[in-house]
């Protein structure tokens, strides 16, 4: 048996490097293939991080009047707390807000104008919803009549327009990079399978000639799935080392563009390091083998 499992591999081994054009072409091929599936798996992960960024930055703002209360707005707030759609509450007094308005980016002329002593800036609760979908029925349930004695503005009715379509923008590219995804993903299979048939097409008469010495089915066909594997060993190493040198080529601009959303590639890269590489591996040897072993199948009948 292991002198069959030997031999097998040695013939694989000589049928890879004596058709080495042939052979090259396929592992280009499924590298491209490779490449592609582990591109758009890393864009998937940076979308995702970047739809979790966002949504954490979408919160909802009310200004209250200058004659509601402590104890009214420790209330709302004690009430909205029960609510299962709120994330979040932050209490912003107004030494809180004026410290905050003395951090911003204006000009110092500007930020002088607002003191201990003389501070219009109102107190406000900054609301964080579980789905930021949801901050609209909060803002809702703000805007009743019955608490409009306390509050001066809602920020959501503000901003309404703009969060919406933002939350729109970020549903759709999660949406359409999936369908691009597995798009990419069958025209590679299906180019690598027909590459890999095209290098077994020009050795069918090999294949005839092992059938009529009487070589059975799986001994004809073991060298060919082995040659396919070997396809997918040397994509998957390339495709890796492609991935890996151009994130690190590319990661620089995007921060420089996109701050820390343009790391996550990177930091995705880092954190699965040996994941996507165990990926990439097994992809590559199923599909070299399955392509192979199905591809030499029709020339079994002789």
């Amino acid at each position: 048996m292991w002198v069959n499992i030997k031999r097998i591999f040695k013939l694989g081994l000589v049928n890879f490097w004596r058709n080495r054009w042939l052979s090259l072409m396929a592992i280009i091929m499924m590298t491209i293939t490779l490449f592609t599936i582990s591109v758009f798996l890393i864009l998937n992960s940076v979308v995702e991080t970047t739809v979790g960024k966002v949504k954490e930055k979408i919160d909802l703002t009310i200004n209250f009047k200058e004659e509601a209360t402590d104890e009214q707005i420790n209330e709302l707030k004690s009430l909205l707390e029960l609510r299962s759609d709120v994330k979040q509450i932050e209490y912003i007094s107004k030494q809180r807000a004026l410290e905050i308005w003395q951090q911003s980016k204006v000009k110092e002329r500007i930020k002088s104008l607002v003191t201990p002593e003389d501070n219009p800036l109102p107190r406000s609760l900054q609301i964080k919803a579980t789905d930021p979908t949801q901050l609209e029925e909060i803002a809702a349930f703000l805007g009743a009549e019955k608490y409009s004695h306390l509050i001066s503005t809602i920020s959501y009715q503000q901003n309404q327009a703009v969060i919406k379509r933002l939350l729109n923008i970020l549903t759709f590219s999660r949406q359409f990079g999936l369908l691009i995804s597995l798009t990419f993903m069958a025209l590679s299979v299906f180019v690598i399978i027909n590459t890999i048939r095209l290098a077994i097409f020009t050795r069918r008469e090999e294949i005839e000639i092992m059938k009529l010495v009487g070589a059975t089915d799986t001994f004809t066909r073991a060298p060919f799935v082995v040659e396919g594997m070997f396809y997918g060993l040397f994509a998957a190493i390339f495709a890796f080392l492609t991935i890996l040198g151009l994130v690190r080529l590319v990661t620089p601009q995007a921060v420089r563009y996109l701050g820390d959303i343009g790391f996550s590639a990177r930091s995705f890269l880092g954190a699965h390091l040996f994941e996507t590489f165990l990926i990439q591996l097994l992809l590559g040897l199923v599909l070299g083998a399955a392509a192979s072993y199905f591809s030499v199948k029709k020339y079994l009948k002789v």
